[in-house]
């Protein structure tokens, strides 16, 4: 498998301008599972701990850790993308883990919602609109 640093990442994302653009949100039960959940955005260069161009961590009072990723590539046969949907799932599934513990959503560039894992609608709101373009 693949080694992404941070910086490899960022790059790819910033350089390669072309593609399909996503926002993802993802909540995972703070404690043992954000830790675990920290390690793989580790992994991938995504967490060091810091808000990054692409990920804002937010930190709820009621137990909660939110990642949002913006104008991001969310390509599922990537390895760091099927890894993190991979857990997601997995995690999903556990007995005794509810559908809003651990969820994600995401938000294409063109409004349709996809990578939709566990119950998000209790913490996500999903607003469409249109605007000119200046």
């Amino acid at each position: 498998m693949a080694k992404y640093s941070q910086k490899n990442i960022i790059n790819k994302l910033k350089l390669n301008k072309m593609g399909y653009r996503s926002k993802v949100i993802i909540g995972v039960k703070s404690g043992e599972l954000s830790k675990e959940f920290d390690k793989i955005l580790s992994k991938h260069g995504f967490n060091d701990g810091n808000d990054t161009e692409y990920v804002h961590i937010h930190e709820d009072p009621n137990d909660k850790t939110f990642y949002t990723f913006n104008y991001i590539k969310w390509y599922e046969s990537d390895d760091w993308c099927t890894e993190i949907v991979d857990w997601l799932w997995k995690v999903n599934n556990v007995i005794g883990i509810t559908d809003s513990d651990v969820f994600c959503i995401g938000l294409g560039e063109d409004g349709v919602v996809h990578s939709e894992i566990g119950d998000p609608y209790e913490y996500v709101e999903q607003i469409s609109e249109i605007n000119l373009i200046d």
